[in-house]
């Protein structure tokens, strides 16, 4: 199924621009394309896992919006991921109707307070989603600007849109992301508008005062500000009123944002032993070890960085937090060429944390290192036992159709209802032995009907016709008829499961 080709039947578009601005900034993790089932972590306000199957045409996503059944932005981000073909837009060319002249901002001062000006107590999903889609002219063109024609007098323009924007969120229900995404984007182009000035010691005081009022007026914590991207627009004076900003705050401020700000100051300044203090709270737990392993590599600290990594990895290999200290050390042995590090790091991670996106991270780099064929034998009764639908999927994707269909046959009820894993071992069984596909066959179809569901009778009779394909060809037909028979005599009462039946040639 090519899921890129069918995503705006799937979301509407302002969630398919949400999803693809997942996937153009690098969200989607951990993915895994495992013939035909897409399986990937998507980085957000919290971390989603997305599944998506072609065969069954289904999906599943954990977040509030995919608990529904709806497709999802996570879902959108990781088909576009996995498309491999990104998507970003180009940044949209503003005409003379669009763009006043770049020296004088007031009259997108005007435009900003006339869109992004709350006007609501409360704005309710439907109001919270016109609220974005009203902004969502202005926010592309601030971001033109940003890259185009950047100024004092833009940033305090965007600041204005920024903090109108944070008042609205904060009585909006934004389950739909649409509003904090922007502001996300807003704050990315104020950014990118200050990287390329540098201002006057009045205009960095106002910057620096509103980078920290963001940071610790007690309004929001869901946005974070950065000090050093700010250096060279504010200069060392504007980075000292920052530290007395800080140190004057005291314990007014939360514990956690301080943290993080005197962090940033310490990646500034490169000091290892501040970064290490600010940021290596735990330096053993995975998480801690990660922050501080991605400041050491910010400050240029490479070297201490890994050994920091090795630290973690060692302290708590089995954790479900460990994985980016395992990439930033199989990273480091790729950029040395040391491949047969690469495939023991990779092999440790995966009898710790055995899964199918460990199982295939192993097999890639043992086969690089010219040792899979041994590693295999220790390997797959591991993966069997942690996810046996994952193992016997990844024997299909391997081409050893014979030992998948064994091992399914040996634990049918640990694969379950995995529809597009059985089509794909039945499509591999049915050259081979017909008939042994027949009982399997008659097992998902009960499983399917027994809950009355137009949608499951639907499958159903997908199912009862590669059935009826597969009986034809073990010479069986008349079995299949007969049992055909039998289920609409259970189920006469089910007029939708006859139409369905019927609507499908059966």
């Amino acid at each position: 199924m090519a899921w890129l080709d069918r995503l705006h039947d799937l979301a509407d578009a302002r969630t398919v621009d949400r999803g693809r601005a997942y996937a153009d900034r690098g969200q989607v993790v951990e993915l895994n394309d495992d013939g035909g089932r897409l399986s990937a972590v998507v980085r957000g306000t919290d971390d989603y896992r997305v599944e998506l199957v072609a065969g069954s045409g289904s999906w599943s996503c954990d977040c509030p919006v995919g608990a529904t059944g709806a497709f999802c932005k996570h879902c959108v981000a990781v088909a576009i991921a996995a498309s491999g073909t990104g998507g970003e837009r180009q940044p949209v060319a503003l005409d003379r109707f669009d763009a006043p002249p770049a020296d004088d901002p007031a009259v997108l001062a005007d435009e900003v307070a006339r869109v992004f000006t709350p006007r609501r107590r409360l704005y309710d999903y439907t109001q919270a989603n016109a609220y974005a889609d009203e902004a969502e002219a202005t926010v592309r063109r601030i971001e033109q600007w940003c890259r185009g024609a950047p100024s004092a007098g833009l940033l305090t323009v965007v600041q204005s849109a920024i903090d109108h924007a944070i008042r609205a969120i904060l009585r909006s229900d934004d389950s739909s992301g649409a509003q904090s995404m922007q502001i996300a984007r807003l704050l990315d182009a104020h950014r990118i508008a200050a990287a390329q000035l540098v201002l006057d010691r009045k205009a960095a005081t106002t910057l620096v005062r509103w980078l920290f009022r963001v940071m610790f007026d007690g309004r929001q914590d869901a946005f974070r500000v950065d000090i050093d991207h700010y250096a060279d627009a504010v200069g060392p004076a504007g980075i000292e009123l920052y530290r007395r900003l800080l140190d004057d705050a005291g314990d007014a401020a939360p514990a956690s944002a301080l943290r993080h700000a005197r962090g940033r100051l310490a990646i500034l300044s490169r000091d290892p032993d501040e970064i290490v203090a600010q940021f290596g709270a735990d330096p053993s737990h995975p998480i801690h070890a990660a922050h501080l392993v991605g400041a050491l590599d910010e400050a240029g600290y490479a070297d201490l960085a890994i050994e920091y990594a090795r630290r973690g990895v060692a302290a708590h290999p089995a954790s479900p937090f460990v994985g980016p200290l395992v990439e930033r050390l199989v990273e480091d042995a790729q950029r040395r060429g040391a491949l047969d590090e690469v495939a023991r790091l990779r092999g440790d991670d995966f009898h710790h944390r055995p899964s199918t996106t460990t199982y295939a991270a192993f097999e890639r780099a043992a086969i690089e290192a010219g040792t899979w064929a041994a590693e295999r034998r220790r390997a797959d009764p591991v993966l069997a036992a942690a996810d046996p639908r994952g193992w016997v999927s990844a024997l299909l994707r391997q081409g050893d159709s014979a030992a998948a269909w064994a091992a399914a046959e040996t634990m049918p009820e640990r694969i379950d209802l995995d529809l597009d894993l059985w089509r794909r071992l039945f499509r591999a069984r049915r050259r081979i032995d017909p008939a042994s596909t027949l009982p399997h066959y008659r097992r998902l179809v009960e499983a399917t009907v027994v809950i009355a569901d137009r949608r499951n009778y639907q499958v159903a009779t997908r199912l009862l016709r590669s059935m009826r394909d597969a009986a034809a060809k073990a010479n069986r037909s008349a079995e299949f008829d007969t049992y055909l028979d039998d289920l609409r005599r259970r189920y006469h009462r089910r007029r939708a499961l006859d139409e369905e039946l019927r609507r499908g040639g059966l």
